[in-house]
C-alpha cells in the first residue's frame, strides 16, 4: 500500500518511485491497484489493462450497490459500461506504461461537473451531505464502504487464486480492436494529407493481434488441465509436477505485459528489425514510456493512446516512422504470444 506525493505535479512521487526501481519492478511485480478519486458519486467506472477484465467482473458481482441492492455486476451490464483504457491522469502512468506492470484505476464518479475537484469546496462536509450521504440503512459514507470491499476483493483475486486470474483473451480481443481504430484513423490522416493509402502498411499489427489470439487460447487451456487433474482428480492435492506447472503458467501470464515493453532486444525474430541500430527505445520524443500498446496521448493530459508511437508519427506525417513503429508494435505483440509457450 502506498501513497504517493507530486501526483499533480506531473507524477512525480510514483514516477520516482517507479524509476529508481525499475529492474526489481520489472522482474517481479505482478499488478497494480490505484485510487485517485474514490467516490464522487455513485455511478461505479474502471479503467485497466485488458487482463483486469475477468477478475473486475467476477468481482461485481458479489458486491452490493448500497442504495439500489443490485449488484455492481447488474449495473455495469445494464449501463453498458466498459473497462476504459488509461490514460495518463494518475499514478498508473509510470507503472503500466514504464515498468508494464499491470494496471487498474476504478472509483465512484458522479453526474459531470458535479465534484468540487480542486477547489475549497471539496471538504469532508460536502462529502457526507451530497457525494456520499447515508443511506436508508444509516450506513456511514456507504459507497467509500463498498469501494473498499470491491478494492480487497480485487487483491484477493490476484493474491489468493491459484492460477493468476488474468485474462490474456480478453488482451488479444482488445488489441484487435485496438488495431482497427488506429486503421481508421491512419486512413483519415492519409486521405486528409493527400497522400496514398499504400504508403503505409498496418498488416503486420494485425497478424500479430491474431497470432496472439490463438496463442493466447492455447495458453489459457492450461487452466482447465489443471482443475481436471489437480481438483477433480487428485481431489486438490498438488503433486510436484502440477505444482511446477501451475508456479511456470504464473511466470509467464505475470511477465506477458512486460513482453509487451519496447526494450533493448535483439532477438525479436522480425527480419525487418534485424540489423537496425536504435539508439533509443519508446515512445520518440518521450523515450520514457515504453509500452507498444498503451501511452499518454501526446497533447492531453488525460487521455489514452493505443498503439501511442505510431499514432504520434501519424500525427506528425512521418509515415517512414508510421511504419516503423508500426513494425516494432507488431514484433513485440508477436513475442511476447512466442514467450507464452516458452
Amino acid at each position: 500500500f502506498a501513497s504517493w506525493d507530486a501526483e499533480e505535479y506531473n507524477l512525480v512521487g510514483s514516477t520516482e518511485y517507479v524509476e529508481d526501481k525499475i529492474d526489481y519492478l520489472r522482474e517481479n511485480w505482478i499488478a497494480y491497484l490505484n485510487v485517485d478519486v474514490g467516490v464522487a458519486g455513485s455511478k461505479f467506472r474502471a479503467a485497466g489493462s485488458p487482463v483486469w477484465q475477468r477478475s473486475l467482473l467476477r468481482v461485481l458481482d458479489r458486491v452490493t450497490d448500497p442504495h439500489t441492492n443490485e449488484t455492481l455486476r447488474q449495473l455495469w451490464d445494464e449501463g453498458h459500461s466498459k473497462l476504459e483504457g488509461l490514460g495518463a491522469g494518475s499514478d498508473y502512468v509510470a507503472f503500466q506504461d514504464i515498468a508494464g506492470t499491470s494496471s487498474i484505476d476504478f472509483g465512484f464518479e458522479g453526474p459531470e461537473h458535479g465534484f468540487p475537484y480542486h477547489s475549497c469546496y471539496e471538504t469532508f462536509e460536502w462529502m457526507q451531505r451530497f457525494g456520499d450521504p447515508k443511506g436508508d440503512d444509516g450506513a456511514f459514507l456507504p459507497y467509500h464502504r463498498t469501494l473498499a470491499q470491491i478494492w480487497a476483493l480485487l487483491i484477493l483475486e490476484i493474491a489468493d487464486r491459484p492460477l493468476i486470474p488474468f485474462d490474456l483473451r480478453t488482451y488479444a480481443d482488445a488489441m484487435m480492436h485496438y488495431a482497427e481504430d488506429l486503421s481508421e484513423d491512419a486512413t483519415k490522416a492519409l486521405n486528409a494529407a493527400s497522400v496514398p493509402t499504400s504508403t503505409i502498411d498496418l498488416d503486420p499489427i494485425f497478424a500479430a493481434a491474431s497470432f496472439l489470439k490463438d496463442a493466447t487460447a492455447e495458453f489459457h487451456a492450461f487452466e482447465d488441465t489443471w482443475a481436471t487433474q489437480v481438483l477433480a482428480i487428485a481431489g486438490g492435492m498438488e503433486n510436484r509436477k502440477w505444482l511446477l506447472k501451475r508456479l511456470e503458467y504464473n511466470e509467464r501470464i505475470s511477465r506477458f505485459e512486460t513482453d509487451l515493453l519496447d526494450l533493448p532486444d535483439p532477438d525479436l525474430g522480425d527480419p525487418r528489425l534485424k540489423g537496425k541500430s536504435r539508439k533509443k527505445t519508446g515512445i520518440p520524443g518521450r523515450e520514457q514510456f515504453k509500452h507498444v500498446i498503451f501511452g499518454p496521448q501526446a497533447w492531453s493530459g488525460y487521455d489514452e493512446a493505443y498503439f501511442p508511437a505510431v499514432r504520434d508519427m501519424l500525427a506528425a506525417g512521418n509515415w517512414t516512422g508510421v511504419q516503423e513503429y508500426t513494425d516494432i508494435a507488431a514484433a513485440r505483440m508477436r513475442r511476447a504470444g512466442e514467450r507464452l509457450s516458452q
